[in-house]
């Protein structure tokens, strides 16, 4: 996970105070014997009533604009929020602008 942890971030080399301390905290493990299983919830998304908040960064690898813009024209109650310059770890990379997010969001 620490080599590849550059990927999940807009700009590894400008992180915000803290980031080496949560970075040595990591510990992730790999099942070996994880099975690769299909996962395609699209049609069901349109069923979901309840608002919903889709917070993208704007380089997210993983979760990328395009599916963030598929998910949120699909859930009928969807916020969608894109964080700039950021991966797919904003509450790492952007804490301020990750939890206005949420905060408005709730509030509304």
């Amino acid at each position: 996970m620490q080599r590849l942890l550059p990927a999940y971030f807009g700009n590894y080399w400008d992180m915000p105070t803290g980031f080496d301390d949560w970075k040595a905290s990591i510990d992730a493990t790999m099942d070996p014997n994880r099975k690769p299983a299909i996962w395609d919830v699209r049609d069901a998304m349109r069923t979901i009533q309840t608002p919903t908040l889709v917070l993208i960064g704007e380089h997210d690898f993983i979760c990328g604009t395009r599916w963030a813009n598929e998910m949120s024209a699909a859930i009928p109650e969807s916020t969608l929020v894109t964080i700039e310059q950021c991966g797919h770890m904003g509450h790492v990379e952007r804490p301020e602008l990750f939890s206005n997010a949420v905060r408005e969001f709730v509030i509304k």
